[in-house]
């Protein structure tokens, strides 16, 4: 048994990359004041630095329009990331005629406004969150731990947001509001990007 294992105490068995997705999750729940008694599980956690950018501006987009709502530089740390969190309060203007959403908003990977002002999903972007007939605001959460995630629709495995961001080729995260069509009005009241990386 290596000094590694010998500091885990009773998670010894356990895989180190097990250990590591915990602490990225529980780090991602924001526990990381919890009372941890195991040294080498607190110590991982402790590894992790925090950087967050946030606005409280009330903005709407309206019919096919798009508007970039708050933006990060990651240009320093794209390599080091870890956890990606984005949070948002949103809402659309509470009625649809149609059976589906074109009211959204999305976390995006870009270099320039070009890249995000698109109604199509690029593979730099993930929804946060779909609006359909939300009248009033409500807090929606998108985490990415991963690299690499499966399409269980298209039965396949897709780079993360998490897996292009490390590659280096986007230096900007950002959190985006979409609308597509006439009538359809995108809300945010807030938003938040909070990222996670090693030194």
């Amino acid at each position: 048994m290596d000094q590694q294992e010998q500091s885990l105490g009773l998670l010894g068995e356990l895989d180190y990359r097990l250990i590591q997705q915990i602490s990225k999750y529980l780090l991602a729940k924001e526990v990381l004041n919890l009372s941890l008694t195991n040294s080498f599980f607190r110590d991982t956690l402790m590894k992790f630095k925090r950087i967050e950018v946030s606005s409280e501006n009330k903005v709407v987009v309206k019919d096919d329009n798009i508007s970039l709502y708050l933006e990060m530089d990651i240009s320093e740390i794209y390599d080091k990331i870890e956890v990606i969190m984005a949070i948002v309060e949103t809402k659309d203007q509470g009625w649809a005629s149609a059976s589906y959403s074109t009211s959204w908003v999305t976390l995006t990977l870009f270099n320039n406004p070009v890249e995000y002002q698109t109604h199509g999903v690029m593979p730099y972007e993930k929804i946060i969150y779909e609006n359909f007939r939300e009248k009033n605001y409500a807090e929606r959460k998108l985490t990415i731990t991963e690299t690499i995630a499966m399409d269980n629709t298209k039965k396949q495995q897709y780079e993360t947001l998490l897996g292009l961001c490390r590659k280096g080729e986007y230096k900007k995260l950002g959190i985006v509001q979409k609308c597509q069509y006439p009538g359809w009005e995108c809300y945010l009241k807030s938003g938040k990007i909070i990222v996670w990386y090693r030194e």
